[in-house]
């Protein structure tokens, strides 16, 4: 949806907010985006939660 300029305004508005808020990209926020054909590529997703979130997650 990203091809439709006020969806992507929307997004943009969405994400300055975030970053005022003290987010950080990548860090205690993560964006995800659909294809062009509209699917979500879930193994990238998967490789987030492991690389960023679980190793941060207290025992």
């Amino acid at each position: 949806m990203m091809d439709l300029p006020a969806y992507r305004d929307r997004f943009r508005d969405r994400v300055y907010d975030y970053l005022c808020a003290g987010y950080i990209s990548c860090v205690n926020i993560f964006y995800t985006f659909d294809g062009i054909n509209g699917s979500t590529d879930t193994e990238t997703i998967v490789d987030i939660v492991n690389l960023k979130i679980r190793p941060n997650i207290p025992n």
